[in-house]
Parts: C-alpha cells; structure tokens; sequence
C-alpha cells in the first residue's frame, strides 16, 4: 500500500507516541495528500476478495483447485 500512495509505513523501531502524532498530524493538515492517498486506495481496493478466497477453499474442499 505504501508503494502505490496509499499508506505511510513508520519501521516498528522507529515508533514512538510522538513520531505517530506527527505524522497523523502531517495527514490531517494536509487534505489534498489524504485524497490523494484515499484514491490510491481504492484503486487498490478488491471488493470481491471475500468471495474469490471463499470459491477457493471450496474448490480445494472439493479437490478441484487447479
């Protein structure tokens, strides 16, 4: 997500309370990045995942899974 716009990934060493305030604070004052990092999501977005996982391990219940 972070490659295609749509997150800001902070390395777990470098996580601090105040390294995450700032950078949520850095978001929320800037609306234009929060839309743009909003469209990138949806662009990523697979509204079918549940029901293409779903058709999976049934086929695979089934022994059809290719």
């Amino acid at each position: 997500m972070e490659r295609a716009g749509a997150a800001v990934v902070v390395p777990d060493g470098e996580l601090t309370a105040e390294r995450l305030a700032a950078e949520v604070g850095a978001l929320l004052g800037d609306p234009e990045r929060l839309a743009a990092m909003a469209a990138a999501s949806a662009r990523l977005a697979r509204p079918d995942a549940a029901q293409a996982i779903a058709d999976e391990l049934l086929a695979a219940a089934r022994g059809d899974a290719g």
